[in-house]
Parts: structure tokens; C-alpha cells; sequence
């Protein structure tokens, strides 16, 4: 079963044709990847209205975009509503991606070699 298949948001993802190999290498789509590609053209939101419907300072916003923001369980009940997903949704995506981080990088959340300044791990 193909990741489009098993997230159907990631129909339009960068891994949507790709082998498992190919995703192995790559790893998952962050959720920021998801907000950006899918949801905002979507719901035609740009980033001030998606930090203002979020809940979020733009900043804040800007940087989930970039992937440089980790879904936070409170982040994730805002897109839950915002998208008509749930928050499950979220929060296992952004598992997925770190789980995957961690297992090809070595890297995670509790590791200094995460690649984000500390204050991005924060909810």
C-alpha cells in the first residue's frame, strides 16, 4: 500500500509515486509539507490567515511551513479543526517523521543533533 493510500491529504505529496525504497531514503512528509502543499490551497488561506486561524503568531506559522516546527498536541487540535481531520492525524504524522528521523539520522527530538534550534521542539 502506497503512502498516498495510507494518508489520503498526501495524494499531491513528493512521494506519491515513489517506491518504499525511495521513502525509506527520503523519509515521511513532515506535516508542514502537508499544511503547505495541500491544505492551504485548499481552504486558499495564506500564512497570515492560517497563523490567525491556528491560533498561532505568524512566526509560529511560518516556521510549521518551512518544517521547521514540530506539531504540538494543541497545534494539532487546531489543524483538526481547520482541516475536518482529526488530531490523531497530526500528531501521527509528525510521529512518523520523527520516528524516521531518528531511525535513518540517528537524530531526535531529545538528541542535540536534531538539525533545530531547541526552541522549535517546544508545542
Amino acid at each position: 500500500m502506497g503512502i498516498a493510500n495510507q494518508f489520503p491529504f498526501m495524494h499531491n505529496c513528493r512521494f506519491k509515486n515513489q517506491e518504499r525504497e525511495e521513502l525509506s531514503l527520503f523519509g515521511p512528509c513532515h506535516p508542514g509539507e502537508i499544511i503547505r502543499e495541500e491544505l492551504l490551497p485548499r481552504l486558499n488561506l495564506s500564512r497570515k490567515a492560517l497563523a490567525i486561524k491556528l491560533g498561532v503568531s505568524y512566526s509560529t506559522a511560518c516556521k510549521l511551513l518551512k518544517e521547521r516546527k514540530r506539531v504540538s498536541p494543541k497545534l494539532a487540535l487546531a489543524l483538526a479543526k481547520l482541516s475536518g481531520t482529526s488530531m490523531l492525524y497530526w500528531l501521527l504524522m509528525q510521529a512518523h517523521h520523527d520516528a524516521w528521523l531518528a531511525e535513518h539520522r540517528g537524530v531526535g527530538p531529545l538528541n542535540s543533533d536534531w538539525g533545530l534550534h531547541p526552541a522549535h521542539l517546544s508545542g
